[in-house]
């Protein structure tokens, strides 16, 4: 009887942790007219991931992996965030935690051997890059034409600057589709869209980013939706690029 429960208390444990996701998102990323990577995300209730790396002469060029896991309120204010970046090999962490109750965000950096920590003062909602993603998606209304939302990035607190600019016709792999045309002003680099400080979304009326541009120092980056998959029909996301040692895997 004493292993039956065992083995009960390991199964209720295991599935407490398996997190039902109710969206999956592909995204095939061009540099100009070269495919250079994807972005997969997966959303769910309370926490949501994003995976980006690069394919072909993308990972030639610039071999990288990175994984942005969000855990959040219903209304997506983040709690926490983790940030894992494999570039060249190169590991590198970021944690925030995100505590109203103490208006402060406490941050984590390690990179290589390096290792910081510190905590910002702060007047809550505030977002990191990737809920605030999250957020913009949520406000859209055709009642809205503009809105600022407060943004940590780079251990400081910026207000990105979001318009509606107007609704486009757009072809996707689903066919035709009315989209919003939304454009986000950062006044730092993006994390999400490699260094974009100008941000363009296509946004379906289902209210999926179908289209995202960004601008960079040589063009622009463009992440093409490609897939949906919702319920059981979803993968599993990739587990955490780094191993305790917080070192590149060989």
């Amino acid at each position: 009887m004493r292993a039956w429960g065992l083995a009960l208390l390991v199964l209720f444990l295991w599935v407490s942790e398996v997190q039902a996701w109710d969206y999956y998102w592909q995204y095939q990323v061009k540099w100009g007219p070269m495919a250079v990577g994807k972005i997969e995300l997966w959303i769910g209730e309370g926490e949501a991931i994003a995976y980006a790396y690069t394919t072909g002469l993308g990972a030639w060029l610039l071999p990288l992996k990175a994984r942005w896991q969000l855990q959040t309120t219903p209304e997506r204010v983040p709690l926490k965030s983790v940030i894992e970046v494999l570039e060249r090999k190169k590991a590198r962490l970021k944690l925030f935690y995100f505590e109203p109750s103490q208006g402060r965000i406490r941050w984590e950096k390690k990179d290589g051997k390096k290792k910081k920590r510190g905590e910002i003062k702060a007047t809550f909602p505030v977002y990191d890059e990737f809920s605030a993603f999250l957020k913009t998606l949520s406000l859209l209304v055709p009642t809205r034409s503009a809105f600022s939302l407060p943004v940590l990035a780079h251990q400081k607190i910026y207000q990105a600057e979001i318009q509606i600019l107007r609704k486009e016709i757009l072809h996707t792999f689903r066919g035709k589709e009315k989209t919003w045309v939304v454009k986000a002003r950062l006044p730092f680099p993006s994390e999400l869209i490699r260094r974009s400080r100008e941000v363009t979304l296509w946004v379906s009326q289902d209210r999926i980013p179908v289209l995202v541009q960004g601008k960079i120092v040589l063009g622009h980056l463009t992440a093409v939706l490609t897939q949906i998959l919702v319920g059981a029909d979803i993968p599993p996301p990739p587990a955490g690029l780094l191993h305790s040692e917080w070192r590149a895997p060989g």
